[in-house]
This record gives structure tokens, sequence and C-alpha cells, in this order.
């Protein structure tokens, strides 16, 4: 929740900090937002760190890229550095 909540403050011209999942979960959405939130995890990678890492390579064969970034959105550093951890392993990188 703390990526769409700060995707809606963007696509309203806001740039902030990411907040809590509590703090996002608690905001009351406009349908417009929640249509957007859908899109937003629909396209999202997620999984484990072999699903992501294979969702990853099929799209840098099919979009035939050299590199690709990786940002995890999550409000704690903690998270975020785990998750590029799990992502480096299955990369074997």
């Amino acid at each position: 929740m703390t990526r769409e909540y700060w995707r809606a403050g963007f696509d309203k011209g806001l740039r902030s900090a990411l907040v809590s999942p509590e703090t996002a979960a608690a905001h009351p959405y406009t349908d417009a937002e929640q249509i957007m939130i859908q899109k937003l995890r629909e396209r999202a990678l997620v999984g484990s760190g072999a699903q992501v890492a294979e969702k990853l390579r099929a799209l840098a064969q099919h979009l035939a890229l050299d590199e690709i970034v990786i940002n995890t959105w999550t409000f704690d550093p903690a998270a975020r550095q785990r998750s590029y951890s799990v992502l480096a392993n299955a990369l074997a990188l």
C-alpha cells in the first residue's frame, strides 16, 4: 500500500517520502485511485526471489534489454535491503 499511496499523491503533483503501511491503508482512496492501484498491482513483479528473477529474465528477453534497474518500494529500509539480497541470490549475483 505504501507505493500506491505515494503514487496517488504523485499523480496529484505531491512529492513526498514513503509513509508507513498503516498510514497508507487508512487513506480514503477515491474510485479513480482504486482503479490506478489495481493497475499498479497487475504490473508489479512480486513473489519469491526465484519467481521475481524468472519474471525479470522473461521481461528482459521480451524487451531485448541489456540491464534492468530494480527498486523495491517499501517503507522499511531493512525489508528493502532484504528484498535486494533475496533477488541477488536468486539471480546468482
